[in-house]
């Protein structure tokens, strides 16, 4: 089920010419459900490639290739004699499920690959990608199930179970753009948001001649598109990464959402939404706006200016995302 690729996958490019045969090799045998490969080592490359040289290739490999669904990484083995590796990992599945899981995902996958098929423009299937993820799938880290808590980082979790932790929907959201020729890699980082310190993953996606960040996880559990084709400088509000690995991304794609600089621009994008007939708002403060008091001040002023007579509310609800500065509005 591995998808024809037609560009250079991202880990492989960064490779020199002399490991780019230890990650093919590599890729060729941990592929159709086997978990053991066995390398030999020309002189030259034993000079140049230990356990620690061979385990950043293969992470490259894994995170190049999701359809890699069956090895555990969780606990990868090394055995060396001369110039002879012998990698190794436990096996998720016996040979008979992991054709059965092949076979599911593969006619799943088509199913999908079908509706992005009828997209005219790349941006219209990155965003049905995009869409699909954050949309019907869920956080789930397996629970108490080991089999499921390994599932959970890989598409057979995402697509079979539409429930995954970061590393899943990552995993998902690049082979679903290899599919339909979309450049995508997986970023290995960490989140710096308080209630979510530690180990995360998302995408770095190639639109229109240029990098831009998806965080579909995050996306997913908040059910906006707020990390959605964002530069350098807005995902390092929450996001921490090696830079120097990865393509810069510059800006953020145009968005919809208005940019509110003060009291009027917010008044104006109110009355918009009540003559739309919309109840909610989803708004950019600009940094004028120091924390949750300051646009409660300026709300309840306008409302009690206006007093039901030229807006028809009487009162509001503020979702506040204060480390990216944004505010979902609800009227009422």
């Amino acid at each position: 089920m591995e998808p024809t690729v037609h560009y250079t996958k991202f880990y492989y490019s960064r490779l020199p010419e002399s490991k780019r045969r230890i990650y093919q090799c590599l890729l060729d045998g941990l592929s159709g459900g086997i978990c053991t490969v066995t390398l030999s080592l020309s002189q030259e490359e034993s000079k140049k490639i230990g356990t620690e040289e061979l385990h950043d290739i293969l992470v490259g490999v894994v995170f190049d290739n999701p359809h890699l669904f069956h090895l555990d990484t969780s606990l990868i083995h090394y055995s060396w004699m001369g110039r002879q590796v012998t990698v190794w990992m436990d096996q998720i599945y016996a040979a008979e499920e992991y054709q059965r899981n092949s076979r599911e995902l593969s006619r799943l996958l088509a199913q999908i690959t079908s509706r992005l098929n009828r997209c005219k423009t790349v941006k219209d299937k990155l965003w049905l990608i995009h869409s699909f993820l954050s949309g019907i799938m869920r956080y789930d880290d397996g629970g108490s199930s080991p089999r499921r808590q390994l599932e959970a980082h890989t598409i057979v979790g995402a697509v079979l179970y539409r429930s995954c932790v970061c590393d899943g929907y990552a995993k998902l959201f690049c082979l679903l753009c290899q599919i339909v020729g979309i450049p995508c890699a997986i970023i290995a980082g960490d989140s710096t948001q308080p209630e979510h310190m530690g180990r995360h993953a998302w995408n770095l996606v190639k639109i229109d001649g240029r990098y831009y960040h998806v965080d579909a996880t995050w996306d997913s559990n908040i059910g906006k598109d707020l990390y959605y084709l964002r530069s350098d400088d807005f995902f390092a509000l929450e996001h921490q990464w090696d830079r120097s690995i990865y393509p810069p991304a510059p800006a953020d794609y145009p968005r919809q959402e208005p940019l509110i600089t003060d009291a009027q621009a917010l008044e104006a994008c109110i009355f918009r939404c009540v003559e739309k007939g919309e109840s909610t708002l989803l708004v950019q403060l600009s940094r004028a706006y120091r924390g949750l008091t300051d646009i409660q001040k300026q709300l309840n002023h306008i409302l009690e200016r206006h007093a039901f007579r030229t807006l028809p509310i009487s009162g509001y609800e503020i979702r506040w995302y204060d480390r990216i500065n944004y505010a979902e509005i609800t009227l009422k």
